[in-house]
């Protein structure tokens, strides 16, 4: 069967040497660990890429390496972006005040965009296919992501929507 799990964060916690204390990386980490074990997880993946990781690793891949799971960072980095017409959040800023956009007329601009990176993370699951898999994103992303999930038939539960310790 077809599963994802996600877990909403701050992408900070994602970056195995980050700067948070270590009891709450701690946390984050036992959080993972448990959904792992209680969900039957198979592979973890995450809205990041190895730019984004700045040649680090993610916490959730070196948990992979321990526990033997698959693993894929999913997120498009700034060329694959550019590639596929994704604008982040700063270039569609830009073209807001260029362009002298309301507040609802950026937030579907965001939307668009952020679906955009949504469909591109489906897309990336679908190659990796291994089930259940535990996807982690930005909290921004928790709700919207489950629902392209539920509308491509994708069984799917949100596990936190916006974790911190």
């Amino acid at each position: 069967m077809i599963q994802v799990y996600i877990i909403g964060t701050s992408h900070p916690y994602q970056i195995a040497d980050c700067d948070f204390a270590p009891a709450d990386v701690g946390a984050y980490r036992n959080l993972l660990q448990e959904a792992c074990s209680r969900h039957n997880i198979r592979a973890i993946a995450e809205e990041m890429s190895r730019e984004g990781l700045k040649g680090g690793t993610s916490l959730a891949e070196d948990l992979c390496q321990q526990l033997g799971l698959r693993y894929r960072a999913c997120d498009p980095d700034s060329e694959e972006r550019e590639q596929l017409g994704i604008w982040n959040e700063g270039l569609v800023r830009i073209r807001a005040l260029q362009e002298g956009w309301d507040n609802a007329t950026f937030n579907d601009a965001i939307r668009i965009e952020y679906r955009k990176r949504e469909e591109y993370w489906l897309q990336q699951l679908q190659a990796l296919d291994v089930w259940p898999v535990l996807f982690i994103c930005g909290a921004n992303h928790a709700a919207s992501f489950q629902q392209l999930l539920s509308e491509s038939n994708v069984e799917t539960k949100v596990l936190a929507q916006d974790w911190g310790p």
